[in-house]
């Protein structure tokens, strides 16, 4: 869903492909969501999971979460930035 989300998949493509996409264009979070991905495979399809794991991969992706927060403050400056730029650019009034 984070994945999907932030633009990063597609109906087609595989989960593994799409943490590659998104880790490389934000490396700071390299490595955190296949970790997550790894604990829950291992729950469907594996052993049982320990509380803490559990609690752990939550903290995880509770702080990867600031990701949606770091796309909308980006997409909120970029549209302030583009009015007071149309709003008190002079060059680009005397031209019109």
């Amino acid at each position: 869903m984070i994945c999907l989300e932030l633009g990063y998949s597609s109906e087609s493509s595989k989960l593994h492909n799409d943490l590659i996409k998104l880790e490389k264009d934000f490396p700071e979070y390299s490595g955190y969501f296949s970790a997550v991905k790894f604990l829950g495979n291992e729950a469907v399809h594996g052993s049982n999971i320990g509380k803490s794991d559990l609690l752990d991969s939550m903290e995880v992706l509770l702080h990867t979460l600031e990701l949606f927060d770091k796309k909308v403050v980006k997409q909120r400056l970029s549209e302030l930035a583009r009015n007071l730029e149309k709003k008190y650019d002079r060059k680009r009034k005397s031209i019109s």
